[in-house]
């Protein structure tokens, strides 16, 4: 849930979590640990849920250690916490659950991607920073043995068609929605 991060506790929290992930799993397992650029990926779930001054404690913690924010879940903020927020992580992760068929899942993540794509390289004009995009599209979705139940609708491909027609959406996005270079990623949440 939702976190105040103008709160000294919790931002000492999030500092000591960092501390804690950078010291006992990034750096003894170096070799096999996701950088960009030399610096170790943190990956965050919906970071639109840390609110307040979250950007500055990012960048505090950026120049403590060698690491890399990726955001996911994030949207289009619509206050300036949320713009600072933002700007401060280094990369998205796209994601999301579905819909209630899978060519419109399919069509909703062409959408948004397209959404945050473009938003971000307005944001990379703006500071001159460029942010690494990694759009995440979800192939398969089914928690209906998830106790407690969650009620999200399961989501399959029903023909090998709804999946050509998803690598095609995929392939007319390379080079505008998304770069010729990865990473991409597709997956199954089953």
């Amino acid at each position: 849930g939702p976190k105040d991060m103008n709160n000294p506790y919790n931002r000492q929290a999030f500092k000591n979590d960092v501390d804690f992930m950078f010291n006992k799993e990034i750096v003894p397992n170096q070799s096999r640990y996701v950088t960009v650029n030399s610096r170790a990926v943190i990956y965050m779930w919906s970071s639109v849920q840390m609110e307040g001054d979250f950007a500055s404690l990012l960048e505090e913690v950026k120049k403590d250690y060698p690491v890399f924010f990726l955001g996911s879940g994030e949207g289009q903020p619509n206050n300036s916490d949320g713009m600072a927020r933002i700007k401060a992580l280094d990369g998205f992760m796209e994601y999301g659950l579905g819909d209630r068929s899978y060519l419109r899942a399919v069509q909703n993540y062409n959408r948004v991607s397209l959404s945050l794509r473009e938003y971000l390289r307005k944001i990379e004009v703006e500071i001159s920073k460029k942010y690494v995009f990694i759009p995440t599209f979800q192939a398969a979705y089914d928690d209906t043995n998830f106790i407690p139940k969650r009620n999200n609708l399961p989501m399959y491909a029903r023909s090998r068609d709804e999946v050509r027609y998803h690598a095609e959406m995929i392939k007319s996005g390379m080079g505008s929605i998304y770069d010729h270079v990865g990473p991409f990623v597709v997956y199954g949440e089953l």
